[in-house]
């Protein structure tokens, strides 16, 4: 275990847990600070990284390391050497199913049954062993897409978990029940393909709803445990509490179109859940085209004060497209991830939002000297891989710093002299403007407006105003011609702002064209708004016309 500096008030532990005996990486270890509810967890290599600040470096202070199946391990700080990089080498724990499995042959016969019996207590103890108050989870997020045999797409976030009660009781849905705070996070350009309209760049109520405990409506066994078989596969341990492996399957998976299959871990001691493999089996087809996916989820429960809270959560998505009638296919694949590193329990009201939409997203700063204090989960070499794929366009670094020039870029124009002008004829009139350039051309058709739209514009109730950041007024008009622009309906403009920096320049072909709506007062009331080609816009408009403040609108 290496000790290196990194802030003043910053200490970087870095280090990997292997098997004692076979020396093998040890995966999902849970590393945790006496009496803070604050750690990490291993890679897939079983190494981690852990900041803590020079307070906590105490000698007092110990670090409980946990893992199921193995004999839990205390170190504390005091013993570690600055300079020396250690291995934690964890022992296995040794069980007898006779331990835990009910003796006697006929028992022994009917062992599957007893399996059913042991996940009906463990469901039937949900509402006793799962938190009941509210808290706080600080959590790190990762988030990454492959199409073919590249990576595509990298998000990291920061962000603070709050579950809730509504009206003091908990609710079942993720949406209704989960307040998130992002205030930093990195993320790399968008290049997919296949989900690049419908999949976000950040998903955190699809993630927390892995978690079968708190919300039991996405437990695949709640209401059908009938349909599926059960068997006692193994038995362990952890932190001295003896756990029994069941594996479960579906009894007629050809009758099915979502199926699920896993493993689950209960603790004996108390009948709670504290581990759950599912793999989520779905086909989905029409006339047109059909989709098959299959999602791999783990999630990781930590028991805190009696009670048992998301630990980690995982999901690897992989989903295949077919066109009826042809043999190619699309894939694509995204894992998402969730590692609470600091939980809080009984925590009070600190915010009351709910995921963040990509408006939200756009205004979060990247910080680099915060990422260099903030406990992460440590990069695998897959995971650097996904860095190599992603940098070879940008480098990762300038795309992290670039993602807000977007936002900084248009609050610029806003301001901009030049772009004053192009709109004081329209004070009074909310105006739909469309950012573009030579290197970012927008799409012909998302351009021609609805019939309803049309109408709004022939009465001068609204304007369509085409924005041109070029420099060259000769490659303004000519590119306004080719592309077939130049239309009754569109107001044309030029704020020559250059926007000549490489990085800024491949951060707007991904993603020109590049709506929003001013307000009366030329201020951005929306950023990416539907398109003009969208034929049901009335309730949008409708509410348009009224606004009169320069918040976003609610859609």
């Amino acid at each position: 275990m290496a000790v290196i500096s990194a802030q003043d008030t910053v200490i970087l532990l870095k280090g990997q847990v292997i098997e004692e005996q076979t020396e093998r990486p040890v995966p999902f270890v849970n590393i945790r600070l006496n009496d803070y509810y604050y750690g990490t967890s291993t890679n897939l290599d079983g190494r981690f990284e852990l900041k803590l600040k020079q307070g906590r470096f105490s000698e007092k202070n110990e670090l409980h390391i946990s893992c199921i199946g193995y004999q839990s391990l205390v170190i504390k700080l005091s013993s570690i050497e600055p300079d020396l990089y250690q291995t934690v080498r964890l022992t296995p724990q040794l069980s007898s199913l006779d331990d835990f499995v009910v003796k006697g042959s006929r028992l022994r016969r009917k062992e599957s049954n007893q399996a059913k019996t042991v996940v009906m207590d463990a469901i039937d103890r949900i509402p006793l062993n799962r938190a009941k108050t509210n808290y706080l989870a600080n959590s790190f997020y990762r988030h990454y897409c492959k199409e073919d045999t590249a990576y595509v797409r990298l998000t990291e976030a920061a962000i603070q978990l709050f579950q809730h009660k509504k009206r003091g009781k908990f609710v079942q849905i993720p949406e209704q029940r989960l307040h998130f705070g992002l205030n930093h996070m990195r993320r790399s350009f968008d290049y997919t393909t296949f989900a690049k309209l419908s999949h976000p760049p950040i998903s955190l109520n699809f993630i927390m709803s892995n978690d079968l405990t708190n919300y039991e409506f996405h437990n695949p066994l709640r209401r059908n445990l009938d349909d599926y078989e059960f068997i006692i596969a193994d038995t362990t341990s952890l932190d001295n509490d003896p756990i029994i492996v069941i594996n479960f399957e579906p009894k007629e998976p050809a009758k099915r179109k979502l199926n699920y299959s896993g493993k689950l871990f209960v603790n004996m001691t108390d009948k709670a859940f504290i581990r759950a493999n599912i793999k989520e089996s779905q086909v989905f087809s029409n006339s047109i085209d059909s989709i098959r996916s299959t999602i791999d989820k783990q999630v990781f429960f930590q028991k805190v004060e009696g009670k048992y809270f998301p630990q980690r959560l995982v999901s690897d998505v992989h989903a295949e497209h077919f066109v009826s009638g042809s043999d190619q296919s699309v894939q694509h694949q995204s894992h998402v991830e969730i590692m609470v590193n600091e939980l809080v329990p009984k925590a009070p009201i600190t915010f009351t939002t709910g995921e963040p939409s990509e408006e939200d997203l756009r205004a979060v700063q990247y910080d680099s000297t915060f990422w260099s204090t903030y406990t992460v989960l440590e990069a695998t070499p897959l995971e650097k891989k996904i860095i190599e794929d992603l940098s070879k366009k940008v480098s990762l670094q300038k795309q992290f710093q670039a993602i807000n020039k977007l936002k900084e870029g248009i609050q610029s124009i806003v301001d901009n002299v030049d772009f004053q002008e192009a709109i004081s004829t329209y004070q009074g009139t909310p105006v739909y403007t469309v950012l573009w350039a030579k290197w970012g051309v927008p799409n012909f058709y998302e351009l021609i407006p609805s019939p309803y739209l049309r109408k709004l514009m022939k009465k001068g109730k609204v304007k369509l105003l085409m924005i041109s950041l070029d420099e060259d007024e000769a490659s303004w008009k000519q590119n306004r011609d080719i592309y077939g622009l130049d239309r009754e309906y569109v107001i044309h403009k030029r704020v020559p702002l250059g926007f000549g920096d490489d990085v800024v320049q491949k951060f707007f072909q991904e993603l020109v064209p590049d709506y929003l709506v001013l307000g009366i007062d030329g201020k951005i009331v929306d950023h990416s708004p539907p398109l003009p080609n969208v034929t049901d816009v009335k309730t949008y408009y409708n509410n348009l016309l009224k606004q009169k403040s320069i918040e976003s609108l609610n859609r």
